[in-house]
């Protein structure tokens, strides 16, 4: 029995295989993405607050167990971001193994593919939640910097 008749959607789920494929890499640029921008905004945050409270009141101190905290803070989230983003690799199909499988039976060739992006996308997903997961880590210690500062200011 061919495989078309055993599977008569092989055509619909090939064609479905690239779709998943850009789908997946573009969560992934995106979660990426989500950790650059946070790891930017700290940044910004963390050279930028000293400077205007420097400007707002000349003889502040840093020398405070608040701004302290707040750098550390920053320390630990930029690690984080950076980790959390080199972490992981997107899972394709390999080219050398499609070439190998060209001599095979279109349907097969097709079936194979099938399943492969079907190991491809669990991988990538689970890949596109962890680095989720680690950008909303990253803005948890995002959020105390800011909390430290805040209060560095407030007690200054």
């Amino acid at each position: 029995m061919a495989l078309a008749q055993e599977f008569p959607s092989i055509d619909a789920g090939f064609t479905f295989v690239l779709q998943s494929y850009t789908w997946l890499i573009g969560r992934i640029e995106a979660a990426d993405n989500r950790l650059n921008q946070i790891l930017t905004l700290g940044s910004t945050i963390t050279s930028g607050v000293p400077a205007v409270a420097r400007a707002i009141k000349a003889d502040i101190s840093f020398v405070s167990l608040y701004f302290l905290v707040a750098l550390a803070l920053f320390v630990v989230g930029a690690v984080w971001s950076i980790n959390a983003r080199l972490q992981g690799a997107v899972a394709l199909p390999d080219p050398t193994a499609l070439y190998d499988a060209l001599d095979e039976e279109a349907d097969l060739f097709k079936a194979n593919a099938i399943f492969f992006a079907g190991k491809h996308y669990r991988e990538n997903a689970a890949l596109v939640l962890k680095k989720s997961n680690a950008a909303a880590v990253a803005m948890s210690f995002l959020v105390a910097e800011i909390f430290a500062l805040i209060f560095w200011m407030a007690r200054a």
